[in-house]
């Protein structure tokens, strides 16, 4: 019977084998970069360096051998099963949307809505950058275009999901009213091709973009050229008006976002001057740069193209229109790559090509060309910058120096800094250098310097959302890290179905810890945007349609529906934002301070008492309690305000206790307390929110396993569980991570 077991389990450990080593060795000398996601995929590293371990990583993750087909067949589980889509979500007849937000990759939603349009400062500095741009190009001689393809769910709107439908304003856009000021206030032709698509859409038989795309399809493509084409024959182009043929029909492979990898689609091709074939390669001279050459076009005019993932569909159509055109995305980083490709490609004139959803990128022009300076001053400036660089290499090397040796882990934004590396493997060079990012000497000054230029001279704060009377508001959607200001403005909400989901998730994660003996609490902090929304920006403050959030309404239906203790600390908060003296949340932070979440763990402790829990000391918190502790360098003002005044709370002093275990860069520590007056064990999963907590559950409890929200897969909480025994398990999370309940039923399902 054993040898029958054995050679039974042979077969498995053979395909498990071939399922981890054959696509290694296959991409081990695999060199196709194909394009699956609509972006070049990383190509092997073909030099040995510091970085050799994460580039071989990424080219691995990009190209190993069945990877379309699994993504595929994961996919089509995930509808199946109706999982999280992630970046996207299903509309109506089939059809498919970008969630930009989720994927940090610009706004479609808000730009759907219709509910925030750009302000006049906003639209200012865009008006500034672009005139800069045109102005550059106007010195070489080089005529120049803007060009803007419309989102796809401003065109085909008709097909998003319903519940979103009814929230949209209008149909105007923030970009449709951006580019009238910027017509009439920039010297630069700009062209929206939202009005061309939207008349096209109803004169053709085909659809304009893909069903399960983000972007246009050829005929789209060919629509927008058609705007374009006139554009560039405005500015001098030799261009011969356009005219279609016939279309030719096809199957064409999706090719977008991972999202239904390898579903089929009808794609087009247009029969426009079918007679002429283009060449297109990488340029010899610069690796930024493609170049595509068409004879027999009758154009000796030369084009460069600055583009994002929409040029693909109007590169046929172009490159036939012109003997040599260029493609480069350098146009939207530095100006001295710009000046560089502008120089070896000597275009005639430059389009500078990008989808809605980009459109704010303009404001970061006046930066951008805001750099150029002629030859002479670089010189000029070179030598006066020979002193302030020598301090710059003494700045540098010192703090290197220093932190070889040094173990210093000291917060600065409310998460663990990362450690130095101990061991030498193939991350220690990306280990070495996130560790060095977070502990150089100087650290904190520099950062508070740097914060304070980019606010003086209007520089982008990035995630920071500069509020009324110097507070400061987390733009969660731009990391991605949450949805600060889905959550404050109220018009997105969990759908029935979705909070029939939390409900049969939380229910599942309540027994599988009563099961063994373990009382279990859900409490939620609420997002600092929502409780102190007097300090949100006026031009936001408008568009605010309920002081109630979509986390407010679910977590009353989750206490309607279940009997789970679930705990929204929202109505405590705000009956106590202006009873003590003192702000509960830090102005420059996201999060609250030491008051605030005495607060919050007053309610805990009343909850607990209720639920039969004995001996946990009632001490209501009086304004004598609250003292000056000191000051905080918020993550927020790291950007450039004060640092936040700190506070202390007088509560059980001298019963402390202390870490016996710091693990994980402080995302797992236990802590034990022989004084404490409630003799149990409370295991804590928590996000940045529980750390202003955990000294209150210290000092009540003999024990606290605290452990970050990291620590999310099912084996993960079984060794928490069985190895520390807790009494009472308390799940923490802000306001702005609350879908997560979506995934508890397969969390905690058996």
């Amino acid at each position: 019977m054993a040898r029958l077991v054995r050679t039974y389990m042979l077969l498995p450990a053979l395909l498990m084998l071939f399922i981890v080593f054959y696509p290694f060795a296959a991409n081990l000398f695999y060199t196709n970069t194909e394009i699956m996601d609509n972006r070049p995929l990383h190509e092997k590293p073909v030099k040995f360096t510091r970085n050799y371990a994460r580039e071989f990583e990424d080219y691995y993750n990009d190209t190993f051998a069945g990877r379309k087909k699994i993504i595929s067949k994961y996919v089509k589980l995930q509808k199946k099963l109706k999982i999280d889509a992630g970046q996207y979500f299903y509309g109506q007849d089939g059809w498919i949307f970008y969630d930009s937000i989720k994927a940090n990759n610009g706004n479609t939603l808000v730009d759907y809505y219709a509910e925030v349009y750009f302000d006049d400062e906003e639209l200012e500095k865009m008006a500034q950058g672009i005139n800069m741009a045109y102005d550059f190009y106007a010195k070489r001689g080089i005529k120049y275009v803007i060009f803007v393809a419309p989102n796809k769910e401003n065109i085909y709107s008709e097909f998003m999901p319903e519940r979103m439908r009814r929230i949209r304003k209008s149909d105007v856009s923030r970009m449709d009213k951006a580019v009238e000021y910027l017509k009439k206030h920039t010297k630069a032709e700009i062209v929206n091709a939202k009005p061309a698509m939207v008349k096209a859409k109803s004169m053709v038989a085909q659809n304009l973009y893909f069903k399960k795309d983000t972007h246009w399809n050829n005929v789209g493509g060919y629509v927008g050229f058609e705007q374009l084409a006139a554009a560039l024959r405005r500015q001098g182009a030799r261009v011969s008006a356009p005219s279609v043929t016939r279309l030719h029909i096809g199957k064409g492979t999706l090719r977008d976002m991972d999202m239904e990898a390898g579903a089929k689609e009808w794609t087009y091709e247009v029969g426009y001057r079918e007679k002429l074939n283009s060449a297109c390669a990488a340029d010899e001279r610069n690796e930024l740069i493609s170049v595509c050459r068409t004879p027999g076009t009758g154009n000796p005019q030369k084009l460069l193209v600055w583009t994002d993932s929409f040029a693909a569909a109007l590169q046929p159509y172009l490159n036939k229109s012109f003997g040599t055109v260029f493609y480069s995305t350098a146009g939207l980083k530095k100006l001295s790559e710009i000046e560089k490709i502008v120089d070896e490609t000597k275009p005639d004139l430059v389009v500078d090509e990008l989808v809605e959803r980009y459109f704010s990128r303009f404001a970061n022009y006046p930066r951008i060309f805001g750099a150029n300076m002629t030859k002479l001053w670089r010189r000029v400036f070179s030598l006066y910058m020979l002193l302030p660089a020598a301090l710059m290499l003494y700045w540098v090397f010192v703090p290197f120096a220093a932190n070889l040796f040094s173990s210093n882990t000291a917060l600065l934004d409310n998460r663990p800094l990362n450690r130095k590396p101990e061991k030498l493997s193939l991350d220690f060079a990306r280990e070495f250098e996130a560790y060095y990012n977070d502990t150089f000497a100087g650290r904190k000054k520099f950062l508070k310097k740097l914060a304070k230029f980019k606010m003086k001279w209007e520089l982008d704060n990035g995630t920071t959302i500069n509020g009324r009377d110097g507070w400061s508001f987390y733009d969660s959607g731009k990391v991605p890290d949450g949805y600060t200001l889905v959550d404050y403005f109220g018009k997105v909400r969990f759908t029935e179905a979705e909070m029939k989901r939390m409900a049969e998730g939380i229910t599942k994660a309540r027994d599988y810890y009563e099961k063994r003996g373990i009382k279990y609490y859900l409490i939620i902090a609420p997002n600092k945007e929502g409780l102190y929304s007097e300090y949100m920006p006026s031009h936001l403050q408008g568009d605010r349609v309920s002081d109630k959030s979509r986390m407010d309404l679910a977590v009353e239906y989750l206490q309607k529906h279940t009997d789970v203790n679930v705990i929204n600390f929202r109505e405590v908060l705000t009956a106590s934002k202006h009873k003590y003296g003192v702000n509960l949340y830090y102005p420059g932070d996201s999060h609250w301070n030491e008051v605030g979440a005495y607060v919050a763990f007053e309610k805990l402790s009343e909850t607990l008492s209720l639920d039969g829990i004995r001996g946990i000391p009632r001490k209501p918190l009086r304004k004598e309690m609250i003292g000056l502790k000191g000051f905080y360098s918020s993550d927020l003002n790291r950007l450039g305000g004060d640092e936040d005044i700190s506070y202390s709370v007088d509560f059980l002093s001298g019963k402390e206790g202390k870490a016996v275990v710091s693990l994980d860069n402080r995302f797992f520590e236990v802590w034990e307390n022989p004084k404490a007056p409630v003799k149990k064990t409370v295991l804590m999963i928590r996000d940045s929110f529980g750390l202003a907590l955990m000294p209150y559950l210290d000092k009540t409890f003999a024990k606290n396993v605290f452990a970050h929200n990291r620590y999310n897969k099912r084996h993960e909480l079984d060794r928490l569980v069985d190895e520390y025994k807790p009494d009472i398990m308390i799940e923490e999370m802000v306001e702005r991570y609350f879908d997560r309940l979506l995934k508890y039923n397969e969390l905690y399902g058996e």
